[in-house]
């Protein structure tokens, strides 16, 4: 955030470190979520395993 907003006053601010953070922040939540999703579609897994 600081990156990105260091020149704000002067309206010369770079918005690309915060889209690389947020970026990256959205894909890693992706790929937690779809590794979780995977377990579901596994049947051999006992319910408590799937919880």
């Amino acid at each position: 955030m600081k990156e990105s907003s260091f020149t704000w006053m002067d309206k010369k601010n770079d918005y690309l470190p915060f889209l690389d953070y947020f970026l990256g922040v959205v894909l890693k939540d992706y790929l937690d979520f779809n590794e979780r999703v995977s377990l579901i579609n596994q049947t051999d897994l006992p319910v408590d395993k799937l919880i």
